[in-house]
């Protein structure tokens, strides 16, 4: 049984078409993706430019994380958070952010904030590989 607020999510292909699958679902169109390997307990993390059915382009942070179920029985989750529930993950792209509709929720103004600090400080490119996951 998946905690609340993960989905199961069926890996065909690589994770990044995967994933988008999994956004695209109930109308959402993604216009931009970026897939990077995990640390540890999360396998990938991404984040993506999203237009939701009413025009409106929002930023989402995906974690994919392996769940064991029993002694031999693993399954994929994915959970997703939208720029203005603030997620802790804040290394999403420039270019993702260059796409995402004007806001005025403090929560998503401060993740888009700690997305472009990340990427200005210097050496943050060594100790995090901007590189997509290949699968």
């Amino acid at each position: 049984m998946a905690k609340p607020g993960w989905n199961d999510i069926k890996i065909e292909g690589s994770f990044k078409e995967s994933i988008k699958r999994e956004l695209e679902e109930g109308g959402s169109q993604v216009l931009d993706l970026q897939v990077y390997e995990g640390d540890g307990e999360i396998e990938a993390y991404a984040f993506a430019a999203v237009r939701e059915r009413d025009g409106e382009v929002c930023g989402v942070t995906c974690l994919l994380k392996h769940m064991h179920h029993h002694e031999d029985t693993e399954t994929l989750y994915l959970k997703e958070f939208h720029d203005i529930e603030g997620p802790y993950a804040a290394f999403a792209p420039v270019r993702i952010l260059r796409l995402l509709s004007p806001t005025s929720d403090p929560e998503a103004l401060a993740w888009r904030a700690q997305c472009r600090a990340f990427w200005r400080t210097p050496g943050s490119r060594r100790h995090f590989n901007p590189v997509p996951m290949k699968r």
